[in-house]
């Protein structure tokens, strides 16, 4: 899987588990939007979810899954105290593999005026 696949289809157990999160972390989105929005909302436990919450996440989805999504955050996703929490957390960096750099939002260059 390359960093910007889609992430799998969830499992009916991980669907009910995302809805539950949506009420608590989705203040912006219905319950509905759970799964269309999956990667947002993982991203967004991974930012500010309560220690419950994230030990739940990584039990329900595991590992693997959240480090995929991770790979595929884009600018903005979460700050970089998390940035580098989650990658040391999953394995992704240690103490000789600092965290890659956080996404950047590209602004194309203003066109030349005329």
């Amino acid at each position: 899987m390359t960093q910007r696949d889609e992430p799998p289809q969830p499992t009916n157990a991980e669907e009910a588990f995302l809805r539950g999160m949506a009420r608590r972390y989705g203040w912006d989105m219905d319950e509905a939007d759970a799964l269309p929005l999956r990667e947002r909302l993982i991203w967004r436990v991974m930012d500010i979810g309560r220690l419950e919450d994230i030990q739940a996440m990584e039990s329900r989805l595991g590992r693997q899954a959240l480090a995929a999504s991770l790979r595929r955050a884009p600018a903005g996703a979460m700050r970089p105290k998390s940035w580098a929490f989650w990658h040391y957390r999953l394995g992704l960096a240690d103490a000789e593999r600092d965290p890659p750099p956080m996404p950047a939002r590209r602004v194309a260059p203003e066109a030349s005026r005329v």
